[in-house]
């Protein structure tokens, strides 16, 4: 009997196979180990091939095997992986060994390399001798998928950013003029996106860098894109090793709006491009190369800029001289 630890993987997944065949365990006093040889089947070294593991239905085998080129992302066959079945005990008959899953393959049938999400995967069993005594073939299969990521805003309501002046004074600390003002005040933003797909490595924090993670502006029919980010130029870091959840800070001034309809307290060098005003929205928009479906597909967030009356408070209605 041999099978899988799960029934559904994804990409950069360890996969547990675990055989269980009593005329395995050949020397009772030792741990019996079979390894993968040259021609990415698992055997005993002497020619006789006993497992191999297959995705859509062709051999897990490296790109020269197969006569593939072009850039295999994750290990290039089975061999690569290191995959070996270990007994568990002197006597147990019962093995296991591990891989990864990869990215992509070579696909023997077109001598392409191809996405390994949405195929299936399967481990398949020579059997040289059944409880019959004769030769049969047994496996085990599981799906490969993508899952559909999303993105998120840490808030749903922004307050409005705003800069300096110094010909207008506004912003000034207290009552006072001239040069005593308050530094601008940016809008920090955090854009989560949470994708799975992406949570490759066994050990260690990943990176999105292969798509497009935008943040627009938006005022009515006017709109910019502020950043673009989630690429090599811009990479988004893993919050944490095996979280799937990746973020980004983004950073949003007075000056940053749609369009140049800025109040009349700024002078026109400080409006470029433009100014954003209560009112503005802002939308984070992800592309997901890899979605439920193995497709293409971008999802959206969005918040609002908006501002509030101030509030000022005394700790008493009546003080002591």
């Amino acid at each position: 009997v041999v099978s899988f630890d799960n029934a559904n993987y994804k990409i950069g997944d360890t996969v547990v196979v675990t055989l269980e065949d009593q005329d395995m365990n050949t020397d009772a006093a030792l741990i019996d180990v079979y390894i993968t040889q040259s021609d990415d089947k698992v055997g005993d070294g002497s020619g006789t091939a006993v497992l191999d593991i297959t995705f859509d239905d062709e051999q897990w085998v490296d790109k020269t095997a197969g006569s593939c080129s072009g850039t295999i992302t994750g290990e290039d066959g089975l061999q690569a992986t290191g995959f070996t079945i270990v007994e568990s005990a002197v006597d147990s008959g019962v093995f296991t060994g591990t891989f990864q899953i990869p990215t992509n393959f070579c696909k023997q049938s077109t001598d392409t390399i191809v996405t390994v999400t949405g195929t299936d995967i399967e481990v398949n069993y020579q059997d040289y001798r059944d409880a019959s005594g004769e030769e049969i073939e047994t496996g085990a299969g599981a799906a490969v998928n993508a899952h559909t990521g999303t993105v998120s805003l840490d808030r749903t309501v922004y307050p409005v950013p705003f800069g300096t002046n110094t010909v207008n004074s506004n912003f000034a600390e207290h009552t006072t003029a001239g040069t005593y003002q308050l530094s601008a005040g940016n809008v920090s933003v955090h854009v989560r996106v949470s994708d799975p797909d992406y949570n490759v490595s066994a050990t260690g924090s990943d990176q999105i860098k292969d798509t497009t993670v935008k943040v627009n502006l938006q005022r009515g029919s006017n709109s910019t894109t502020h950043l673009t980010f989630g690429n090599a130029a811009n990479p988004i870091d893993e919050v944490s090793p095996d979280s799937g959840v990746f973020e980004y800070d983004v950073q949003i001034g007075a000056y940053d709006g749609p369009n140049n309809d800025c109040p009349s307290v700024y002078t026109s060098s400080d409006t470029q491009p433009g100014c954003i005003l209560q009112g503005d929205i802002i939308t984070v928009e992800y592309t997901d190369l890899r979605d439920a479906a193995g497709k293409s597909q971008t999802v959206t967030d969005s918040a609002t800029f908006d501002l509030r009356n101030g509030v000022l408070q005394a700790d008493k209605s009546v003080y002591l001289i």
